[in-house]
Order: structure tokens, then C-alpha cells, then sequence
């Protein structure tokens, strides 16, 4: 028997997904997406940067504060920050702060980069960022940095007010060839980023009590092989690809140097997996690629938004926003439609590439479900 015949897709669903526009919301009704079957899957380290986090603590709850301070070497840096506001009735900023420790001086060249917020939507900040980050394109010249001198690497997020529970997030990837100190600091208005960053010693960690963690990491980006190679199979059914679960893709370890301590980043947050798989269509149907929140009836997880890169289908590929009409995607039934592929011809098969990054501000691990469609006659 096959999983399609245990788990059949009612028509009011199918028809959903035939029609729909990319990243639209949809509702699955009568169809249980937590019963579908795992894909099975295996990933391999790829080539990717340096990569230094910094969401311990997410909150900063103190007047002037250093959330992460990390040192990294000439090449490709990738940088992730994710800091709220949480001083009550006050008026802050927050920047990220690259120092130069070499004895000439150091050129930043932002090679990729995405920066939202203050705001107090979060999932916008989540997705938006996403979709920036895989838009960017890299400056053609950088800034030069004098030995022992500091400069405020995102100048948009650092001229910023933030105000309180308004969250900032930062992506980038820089390219330096000087070795440098990387920094998190949020201080008054009035206050040089430098002064406060040189005065403050790190935070305590509350990792795993509030934030993702924070430190620096060797592992940045995924390549993942799905069924082995293998093609699947729309006459077996629906299925689910899960990544980033903490279990069986185990949160990436690095180090947190202020404390001395191996460092894990709870959610893989700013992790880029580039996922290959194959289909074929045996029984004639074609295949929508649908994300939804099964974690919404949890207290903070109420709602979930992504971006991913996805090969062109029936929907044009490219950079999809999901959901594209909305915020974000609520309770179940709701979920949105990120692509749809016709059916492959008899005996051949058709490759598939997504490339997703843990969406900031949404709880995971956020399942990529694959719907077999009947086209229209």
C-alpha cells in the first residue's frame, strides 16, 4: 500500500494548491501534515565563512550593554545579530562594531547584507531580513579601518533609535583583510559605540533561557542530499523534509570566547542549507512545495514566515516570500504555497534546488512539506 493511500489529499486541497500564487496563504483543511512521513535525507559540511552569532542574551536588560565579542581572521566573515531593546521606557541604540587588530590598516567590504528593524513586528524583521540577505549584491569598494580603530559595520542599524521591546536584525557577510574584534553593543543616543564597546565586559550567557546563543562557528554553510540521490516519487504521497530539529541535524558547536566554552546555536539561525532532490511523477501528478507553523499552539510560536531560493516552476523561482499577502502564517490550517511543479514526463525525472536559512523570529524546526496535485483536466 502506498503513503498517498494512507494519507489521501482531499480535493478541496488539491484544487488550493493548483491554484494559488507563490507565497500565497492557504488552507489545508482535513489534512494532518504532522502525520506525513520524513523524507530521509543527509547533509555535508560545504565551503562557507567564518561565522560569529549574537542572540545571547536577546534581550538586553541593562543601560549599556556587550552581547558578543568574538575575533576573527582576514577572509569571508558572516555575521548574524538579533538583539531587542529591553530597558523599560528608554531610548537606545544598538550596533554591531568591527575593530581593526592588525598593524596596517583593514578594508570592509560588505559582500552581502540585510538590515531590519527597530520594529516591533518580528516575523517581518524575520522574513525581510531573509529576503534582503539573498537579494544583496557586493559593494564594489569597502571602508578602510586604521589600526586599533573601530567603525559600526550596518551604519543604518547604528543610527537607528530603538525603543523599548523593538528588535534589530542584522546579516551580513564581510569580506576583511585585517585580523579583527567583532562586537555587540547597545548604548544611550548620546554615547560613541567605541566608548561603550571598550568599557563593558560581554554579558553573562542565559543560553537556552532567552536567545539561540551566541559565539563563533566554523560551520556555516549545508549541503543536503535528499533520498539518497534517489528520486521520490509523487505516487507515494506527501512528505516532509525536516531540518534544523536539534536531533537528527544536531545545532552546529562552535566557541563563545568570554566564557571560554563551547558555544551551540540553537536553531542553526543563519545557517544556509542548499537542498538537491529529485522527483519523478509516475502516476501523473505534479508537486507543490507548501510551509506551515506546527508549533503554533505553543505560547511564543504562534506565527512563522520564510524566505527560500527555489528553482523555477509552474510559480516563477528565484526568491520566494512566504507567506507574501501577510505576516505571517498563524495556526493551523493555514500554511503558504511556495512553488508547484507539473508533472514530470513518463521516465524521466526533474531536479529540484531550495536554498533555506532558519527564518529569524519563527520556532523550528520548520518542516518543507511536498504535496502531490492532480492537474486540471
Amino acid at each position: 500500500m502506498t503513503a498517498h493511500e494512507h494519507t489521501p489529499i482531499p480535493a478541496e486541497v488539491q484544487q488550493t494548491l493548483r491554484s494559488a500564487g507563490s507565497g500565497q496563504t492557504i488552507l489545508i483543511n482535513d489534512f494532518d501534515m504532522n502525520a506525513l512521513p520524513c523524507l530521509d535525507w543527509s547533509t555535508q559540511v560545504a565551503d562557507g565563512p567564518q561565522y560569529v552569532f549574537s542572540d545571547d542574551p536577546e534581550y538586553f536588560r541593562v543601560e549599556e550593554a556587550v552581547g558578543m565579542r568574538e575575533r576573527v581572521q582576514p577572509g569571508v566573515v558572516r555575521i548574524y545579530i538579533y538583539h531587542v531593546n529591553g530597558m523599560e521606557k528608554t531610548t537606545k541604540k544598538i550596533a554591531t562594531m568591527i575593530e581593526n587588530l592588525g598593524s596596517a590598516p583593514m578594508t570592509v567590504r560588505l559582500l552581502r547584507y540585510a538590515s531590519m528593524g527597530p520594529s516591533l513586528e518580528y516575523h517581518n524583521i524575520g522574513k525581510g531580513g531573509l529576503e534582503q540577505f539573498f537579494n544583496s549584491v557586493p559593494e564594489e569598494t569597502g571602508r578602510t579601518v586604521a589600526p586599533n580603530a573601530m567603525i559600526a559595520i550596518d551604519e543604518k542599524m547604528a543610527a537607528a533609535s530603538v525603543q523599548f521591546d523593538e528588535l534589530v536584525h542584522g546579516w551580513y557577510e564581510v569580506e576583511i583583510d585585517q585580523p579583527a574584534e567583532i562586537s555587540t553593543v547597545m548604548t544611550d543616543l548620546d554615547v560613541p559605540f567605541e566608548m561603550a564597546a571598550r568599557r563593558q565586559p560581554v554579558q553573562p550567557s542565559k543560553h537556552m533561557g532567552e536567545g539561540a546563543g551566541r559565539g563563533i562557528f566554523t560551520t556555516s554553510n549545508m549541503d543536503v542530499t535528499v533520498n539518497a540521490g534517489q528520486a521520490i516519487d509523487t505516487a507515494n504521497g506527501a512528505v516532509r523534509l525536516v531540518l534544523a530539529d536539534g536531533e537528527k541535524d544536531p545545532w552546529i558547536e562552535g566557541m563563545d570566547n568570554s566564557r571560554g566554552a563551547v558555544a551551540r546555536l540553537a536553531g542553526n539561525y543563519g545557517v544556509l542549507y542548499s537542498i538537491r532532490m529529485k522527483v519523478k511523477s509516475t502516476d501523473g501528478r505534479g508537486l507543490a512545495v507548501v510551509v506551515w507553523n506546527p508549533r503554533s499552539h505553543e505560547m511564543y510560536c504562534g506565527g512563522l514566515a520564510v524566505v527560500v531560493r527555489i528553482s523555477d516552476g509552474e510559480l516563477p523561482g528565484g526568491v520566494v516570500i512566504a507567506p507574501s499577502d501577510r505576516e505571517r502564517i498563524a495556526h493551523a490550517p493555514e500554511a503558504a504555497l511556495v512553488q508547484r511543479f507539473a508533472p514530470v514526463a513518463a521516465g524521466e525525472e526533474r531536479e529540484i534546488e531550495i536554498v533555506y536559512s532558519p527564518p529569524g523570529a519563527s520556532c523550528l524546526p520548520m518542516p518543507i512539506v511536498f504535496i502531490p496535485y492532480t492537474p486540471a483536466s
